[in-house]
This record gives structure tokens, C-alpha cells and sequence, in this order.
């Protein structure tokens, strides 16, 4: 396996696994590293009103697909111990490499669509605070992700 596969499977499934942690926490109802519900909503959510807040459910299910991916994505490089390549092996390599292809496609679709909408103007009703955030940090990440997942897609197949 060439090593720059196994490297972006690693690097990828890793940050995939910490925001899927920090998915799992807001679940619970906490807002960490923010203090209260208002500062949430508006710098992570990119709402006005906690009362427009994603319930614990939905974010559950947030942090599960990321959890997901970041399996999928070491699978599909051959990265996991033997009681997983086994488990793996009984999955068919189209459906690892079309669930490979549509982690990349979604995180692609939202860094690229985060971005646009922020230099073609359509950010307007968005707190300020998430259009900061979104800008620096969130939309280059799912970049950043997206394209880890599609060299974990176009290396050698699991």
C-alpha cells in the first residue's frame, strides 16, 4: 500500500473522529468550548435563536455518520487491525469505495459551498461569529478532509 494512502487514511480518520467527538458532546446538551447556548448558536451553529439549535438526536446521528467515515476511510486503505480486515473483507469493495466517494463528495460539497457562499455575498442573514469561524477554520477543514478522502478513494483498494 503506498504510504501516502495510509498516511491520509490516518490523518483523515483521525480529525473525522475528533469532530465526531465534539458532535457527540453537543449531543448531550453541553456546549463545549463555548460557554452558554447563545455563543453556540451563533458560532457554531450559524443561527440567531437557540431555539433554532439542532436537537441531541440529530447531532448523535452527525456524530455517528462521522464516525462512519472515519472507518470507512481505514478500510478502504487497509489500515485496521485483523479482526477488522476480516469483518472488512466481507463488505464489497464497490460499497467501501462508493462510501469512500461520497464521505469526499459531502465534505467537498460543504468547504467549497462554505466558502462560495461567503465571497459571493450570501451570508447575510449568518451571524457574524459563524462567518468567521466558517471562513477560517470550518470550510477549509472540510476541504482539507475532502481531499484526504478522495486520496484514500484513488489509492490502492481494500
Amino acid at each position: 500500500m503506498p504510504d501516502l494512502t495510509r498516511s491520509a487514511a490516518f490523518v483523515t480518520a483521525t480529525a473525522l473522529l475528533a469532530v465526531s467527538g465534539l458532535h457527540a458532546v453537543w449531543a448531550t446538551g453541553r456546549y463545549w468550548p463555548l460557554e452558554d447556548a447563545t455563543a453556540f448558536a451563533r458560532g457554531v451553529v450559524g443561527v440567531e435563536s437557540t431555539g433554532l439549535l439542532p436537537s441531541g438526536g440529530a447531532t448523535a446521528g452527525v456524530a455517528v455518520l462521522l464516525c462512519c467515515a472515519a472507518v470507512l476511510l481505514l478500510i478502504r486503505a487497509d489500515a485496521l487491525g485483523p479482526g477488522v480486515r476480516r469483518l472488512a473483507v466481507r463488505l464489497p469493495r464497490r460499497l467501501i469505495a462508493v462510501g469512500c466517494g461520497v464521505v469526499a463528495a459531502v465534505l467537498l460539497a460543504r468547504g467549497v459551498g462554505g466558502l462560495a457562499m461567503h465571497l459571493l455575498g450570501g451570508s447575510g442573514q449568518t451571524p457574524e461569529e459563524f462567518v468567521a469561524w466558517d471562513r477560517a477554520l470550518y470550510s477549509p477543514l472540510c476541504i482539507g478532509l475532502g481531499i484526504g478522502a478522495l486520496l484514500v478513494l484513488r489509492g490502492r483498494r481494500a
